[in-house]
């Protein structure tokens, strides 16, 4: 006898239906190969899912390395485009001063910085010539015992002199450059833009950075202090021309304007004069007289 397992009634072992309560009854060996049958079943579905698991985490780990090299490759091109456009832009900042050297010309139509970029390095090679030359007749690294003088006064001097000599190149050239700009805006009436206005102006000037780099070799080589400093402060002397050049051409092509050709060349002649008067004059007293408080005077005009 056994025990009905839905009602609890006893019923004969081998009664497949109980009288009672009608449930189908079940023996072990039925269970045991219910389950035996069900048991592959589900170790195939566990190892399906371990192996998908283990796929997915494959395909994962395979798109994280290829992103990341997709990214290391994107980046690395990126670098390469950017080295190239350097180089680029620096080979045809070398043809436009190589061309304007050989022929200058007030025809400048791009939109380049070429201008601009003129102007920093005439600047530039300026600040370096002047510098091999001061360095070369002052004792740049001696304490000399001027007065109550403590500190380097070589250094002193350098660091003083550079400092209002930047200041007034900057207004020098920037003084000229707005005579331009307010010719071309006020009475040209034309719309150019500022960087095609610099490359009509100091494009033409690319020769001037040839007489520079030939001042600083100069210096560097310690010879002909008089030439030296006529070289590298050349673009002081040219830049007003040059102005008055640009503005004389053009203003002749307008309708023959050659009273603004007058009114120009007496501005420029004025805002020299007042330059030269409250900048250039103090700057150069100032020069002479530092220079020859270290015995630097006589041996630039030996």
């Amino acid at each position: 006898m056994k025990c009905c397992p839905f009602c609890s009634a006893s019923i004969k072992n081998e009664a497949k239906f109980c009288p009672h309560c009608g449930e189908r009854q079940t023996n072990k060996d039925e269970v045991h190969q219910v389950l035996s049958k069900d048991k592959p079943k589900v170790q195939k579905k566990i190892v399906n899912s371990r192996s998908q698991n283990a796929s997915v985490d494959q395909q994962h780990e395979r798109s994280t390395a290829r992103s990341k090299l997709t990214q290391e490759s994107v980046h690395s091109q990126l670098k390469n485009i950017d080295r190239q456009q350097v180089k680029d832009e620096a080979r045809n900042y070398f043809e436009f001063i190589k061309r304007q050297v050989l022929c200058p010309s007030f025809e400048v139509e791009n939109e380049s910085y070429y201008g601009l970029a003129n102007i920093l390095v005439m600047l530039a090679l300026a600040f370096f010539g002047l510098r091999e030359i001061i360095k070369s007749l002052i004792p740049v690294n001696s304490l000399p015992a001027i007065g109550d003088a403590t500190a380097d006064m070589g250094m002193k001097f350098l660091s003083e002199f550079f400092s209002q000599f930047a200041l007034y190149s900057a207004i020098f050239i920037l003084s000229h450059f707005l005579i331009v700009v307010a010719i071309e805006k006020m009475y040209l009436h034309k719309n150019i833009s500022v960087f095609r206005l610099a490359n009509r102006i100091f494009g033409p000037l690319s020769f001037v950075l040839v007489l520079e780099l030939l001042g600083l070799l100069l210096a560097l080589l310690g010879t002909s202090y008089k030439l030296t400093l006529a070289l590298t402060l050349s673009f002081l002397v040219i830049v007003p021309f040059a102005v008055l050049g640009y503005l004389c051409l053009y203003l002749t092509d307008e309708n023959k304007r050659y009273h603004l050709i007058l009114l120009v060349t007496i501005a420029t002649m004025m805002i020299d004069y007042y330059l030269i008067k409250s900048f250039i004059f103090k700057f150069v007293m100032m020069f002479i007289q530092k220079m020859s408080m270290m015995d630097g005077l006589k041996r630039l005009f030996q």
